[in-house]
Parts: C-alpha cells; structure tokens; sequence
C-alpha cells in the first residue's frame, strides 16, 4: 500500500503542520486532498500495468489488479479522511469557516469516492452506503463541527422574540440562519450596526426542510463522472476542476436562493451587510448568508 502511505504522509503531515501553524480550519481543508493524491500516486505506480496480461500485486491482504490497487487504495484513503475529520473537526470551526468548509466536505467526498470508482467500479456501491450513512448523521447533528457558544444579552433576547436559538463566537463576520438557529458572528454583532435588522430579515426565511437534500446531490455529481471515463490521470484532471466548480455553485446557489426569498425590504440592508463583509473578510474564510 505504498501509495496509501505516500498520500497520507505526504499530505495527512502537511496537513497536521497546518493545523498547528494557522488553524483547525486549515488542516481539514488540506486533509480533503488525501484521496486525490493516493490516487495520483497510485496511478503513477500501477497504471502502465493495466494492459499488460494478467499482472497482480501481493500485498498482505491478498493479490490485487492494477486497478483494484488504485481503486482499494484510493477507497481506503476517503475512509482515514472521513475518520480524521470527524475526530478533529467536532466543535472546530468558526461561524465564518462553518459556512464554507462543510460545502466543501460533500463535494471533496463524493469526487474521492468516484476516484476510487473510477478504477474499480464496485467501490461505488460502498461508497454510497458510507455516503448516505454520514449524510443522515449530518442532518441530525447539523452544527457538529460549528465551535460557538449560546447568545447571551441583547442578541440572545432578540433571538428568542424571533423564536429562534442562537449562537455566536468572538471573531467571525457571517451571519446566517440553519435548522432554526439564527447564526451570529461577534465582529459582526460588534462592528456591523444594523445587525438586528439582517437577523430580522433571516428569521422570515421559510425552513429549509428537515433533509437538505440539494447540496448531498451536488457531492454526487461526480460519481458516475468517474465511473464512465473510468481511470487514469485524466479522469483527476477532470474531476478537480469540476469538484471546484461544484463547490463554488452550491455557495452562489445558496446565497441567491436567500436573496430571492427575502423580501424587498430587506435587500438594502443585505446589501450593506455584503459590502462590510467584503471590506473586513481580508483572508478569512468564505461566508453564506442563508
């Protein structure tokens, strides 16, 4: 399993070191890339050996193809990431990271379980399994790796007026609605004056729903993508930047459908709201309104 070792050391350490130097946030981002660099290395290792007769690997869990070497090895790495971010991302992110890095999660998960499909298709149906199960453990522990205390004072008293729960931290920008709670950043409660307004406009949005099943779709897209080019390097060149593209349209998504449900009235204030945002973000973490 040398490609599984050289995946994790490599990227898994840089990972760790991240972690250390600039932040929980930035070690689960990096440790995302796992899966996809197991299966550039073992691509690199294995894949001139597909057309060549029948060829087997001995590994200590038995003799594999080239193919299932790749598939097995790249499959194995989604399992290590899955249970390193569920151990270090429990009550890690910040109300701005929390709205980005979860998005992020779904589609990086789904493009690595169609990596490891791509070269051996029946790790789809495992795959899925394993989606659907953390998809549900998800929806019913939705705030799991969100670090933020219950609101207290003002906000918290505004917030139970709304009907709402809240929860704010100290540092962050967003302000954002999910699974009835209103969401509050500190520096925006603190340096944003019509803060009361934009979480006034938040509480008249509709529920979502009980199951948000749009952005679990989204993560799978590249599934079948995988599966029909099946694999070799260009399959990784294809499934990135659409990985990337996936990513980026579920937060546009998200943020238009907010605006198109507010009302009217609300659209100032939102847009006063964006625009001090964009003004103190200065390398922060991405943010959803919604």
């Amino acid at each position: 399993m040398i490609a599984l070792a050289l995946g994790l050391i490599v990227c898994l350490g840089t990972a760790l070191v991240l972690g250390k130097l600039k932040g929980r946030s930035y070690e689960l981002t990096m440790a995302l890339n796992v899966p996809l660099l197991t299966y550039l290395i073992a691509d690199g290792l294995y894949g001139d050996w597909k057309g060549i007769g029948n060829v087997f690997f001995s590994t200590p869990l038995g003799d594999f193809t080239p193919s299932e070497m790749i598939g097995i090895q790249t499959f194995l790495a989604v399992l290590i990431i899955v249970a390193h971010l569920g151990l270090r991302g429990r009550n890690s992110l910040t109300v701005d990271e929390f709205s980005s890095i979860p998005p992020m999660f779904w589609v990086d998960f789904g493009t690595g379980i169609a990596l490891a499909s791509s070269a051996l298709p029946v790790l789809a149906l495992p795959g899925l399994v394993l989606y659907l199960a953390l998809a549900l453990l998800s929806e019913k522990n939705p705030l799991g790796w969100l670090s933020a205390e219950p609101c207290h004072g003002e906000l918290g008293e505004f917030a139970v007026e709304l009907g709402l729960k809240c929860l704010t931290d100290e540092e962050s920008l967003s302000i954002y609605r999910l699974k009835g709670h209103i969401i509050v950043g500190g520096k925006a409660r603190r340096d944003f004056p019509r803060w009361r307004e934009v979480v006034k406009c938040l509480s008249e949005l509709p529920e979502t729903g009980r199951f948000r099943l749009l952005p679990y779709l989204v993560g799978l897209i590249p599934l079948p993508v995988g599966i029909i080019l099946g694999e070799g390097f260009v399959t990784a060149l294809i499934l990135v930047p659409l990985m990337l593209l996936l990513y980026l349209g579920t937060l546009i998504a998200t943020v238009r459908r907010t605006r198109s449900l507010l009302p009217e009235s609300c659209w100032e204030v939102m847009d006063e709201y964006v625009e001090f945002v964009r003004r103190n973000q200065k390398g922060k973490g991405g943010f959803v309104i919604g």
